[in-house]
């Protein structure tokens, strides 16, 4: 018997391809005839913090890749810009009214929904004369471009997850795009002229008013994805409302106490050859002629994930302290301690956290899977002026036998930590948490006094920061 088909079938194909082919392009003039209008907006931001939109795949350097353009150039993928503006949009609440009727403006699976009508190209990069990049470039044009080549260049950052008692459970690392970038994307809504529409297009215009944030990508609750809108040109905008997707909890500028020694990370120093020095990172500039240019050399950076876990982990002893969780109840590991579980639960509501799942079927030999859940507190990446944060002379050590208080053999180490100084510590929480009934709410607010307890006890000198606090570094009080 033959393997081709027969005339007949193929005929039959043919039929049904031109049948089905006809059915959707009756469907788009009916979706076209129905949603005639269209408004139009054209937005600019700029990364505040490092970028870090996953591809999905692993790349030679890192555990996690990013996604570039054609270019090899970085960008946002119109994907991405749709979903947190799903989200944030999903977070408004009309005064008076229900919540925003999502699926009817960003689709979904109501058997009544059209499809999005929300329309996103993605984000382009902007060159160094700030303007977004167009179609295929020349590979010399990106090179001979400072800001277009950095984006073409990933950096590197290393992590460690820890334990409920700051422990280092394991290390990983992911590539992320620098801070400073700009990217322009446009946005646009088939309307059918309605009020309605036009009330929500302003909604959605609320999400990108200049010198508004938004958090975009991955890793964005520890210090990655922040950025600021620099600019709006859009249609049919009328009395724009910046819409509140964050709440402040924390914004003070903290300096050492004591004119202590303190840094961040543990990168090398190449000038003096210390073992240990703070972590750099590179950064694009914009000058007041909106012009850009990458920093000459690598720039000191406080990561928001270490920042995040020093104070996840003085939270958690002041939600113990609430809920009598005592130091016994930690070391017996008693997971059926419905005292224990409100404090992991409060944690996990505030900072997020990931778990690891057994499979249901053990037979079948699957092997466990990690689920994480977001917080709902931000922390951003902090890039302190270079010029107000001096390096100290190189500090030697030497390791001490525990046993006999001498000094090890061949166990010299140095570091250079800043000398004075200080940074500005800012740190919000998302205005809109999604999923909280009554329970989980009340927790969220345990958690929520429990941080606040943490803030001051750092702001007081009890709670250090960073490196090497185990020798006095990283004590800091608030500026005067």
């Amino acid at each position: 018997m033959s393997d081709f088909p027969s005339p007949t079938d193929s005929r039959q194909a043919n039929s049904d391809a031109l049948v089905a082919g006809a059915d959707h392009l009756l469907h788009r003039i009916g979706f076209f005839k129905r949603f005639p209008e269209q408004f139009r907006a054209t937005a600019c931001i700029e990364s505040m913090t490092p970028l870090h939109i996953g591809s999905g795949l692993e790349s030679g350097d890192s555990d996690a890749g990013v996604v570039l353009d054609a270019n090899g150039l970085a960008t946002i993928p119109g994907s991405s810009l749709r979903g947190i503006l799903r989200a944030a949009f999903a977070g408004i609440k009309k005064t008076g009214t229900q919540a925003p009727p999502v699926n009817r403006i960003f689709g979904g699976s109501d058997d009544d929904s059209t499809g999005s009508r929300l329309r996103l190209t993605w984000g382009s990069v902007h060159s160094s004369l700030d303007s977004p990049v167009s179609g295929l470039l020349d590979p010399d044009q990106i090179e001979s471009d400072p800001v277009l080549s950095a984006a073409r260049m990933t950096e590197l950052r290393d992590h460690a997850s820890l334990d409920c008692k700051s422990m280092s459970k394991n290390k990983f690392d992911d590539l992320s795009v620098i801070a400073g970038h700009r990217f322009t994307f446009s946005v646009s809504l088939v309307t059918d002229g309605s009020a309605e529409d036009a009330a929500d297009w302003n909604l959605i215009l609320g999400l990108l008013t200049p010198g508004g944030t938004l958090r975009i990508g991955g890793k964005t609750r520890r210090g990655f994805g922040a950025f600021l809108v620099r600019s709006l040109s859009a249609e049919a905008a009328v009395n724009l409302q910046p819409a509140l997707c964050e709440t402040s909890l924390c914004d003070t500028t903290l300096v050492p106490e004591g004119g202590c020694f303190w840094m961040f990370g543990g990168g090398a120093d190449d000038e003096t050859g210390a073992d240990s020095a703070p972590v750099l990172a590179n950064r694009i500039l914009w000058n007041k002629s909106d012009r850009g240019s990458l920093t000459p050399e690598p720039v000191p950076v406080i990561p928001g994930s270490s920042l995040k876990g020093a104070l996840r982990h003085r939270t958690f002893y002041h939600l113990c302290r609430r809920y009598s969780v005592w130091a016994d109840k930690l070391e017996s590991r008693n997971e059926t301690s419905p005292e224990l579980g409100q404090v992991k639960r409060a944690i996990k509501l505030l900072f997020g956290d990931v778990e690891t799942v057994a499979p249901a079927d053990s037979s079948r030999h699957t092997p466990p899977r990690e689920v994480a859940s977001r917080g709902n507190v931000f922390i951003d990446d902090l890039f302190p002026d270079p010029n107000s944060i001096p390096l100290a002379a190189m500090q030697n050590h030497v390791a001490i036998d525990r046993a006999l208080g001498g000094a090890h053999d061949h166990a010299l180490y140095s570091d250079r930590p800043h000398a004075s100084g200080g940074f500005r510590l800012r740190i919000s929480l998302d205005a809109a948490p999604d999923g909280l009934d009554a329970g989980d709410k009340s927790l969220m607010d345990d958690a929520i006094t429990a941080l606040k307890n943490a803030l001051a006890d750092l702001e007081n000198g009890r709670l250090a920061l960073g490196a090497h606090v185990n020798r006095g570094y990283g004590r800091f009080s608030v500026a005067k």
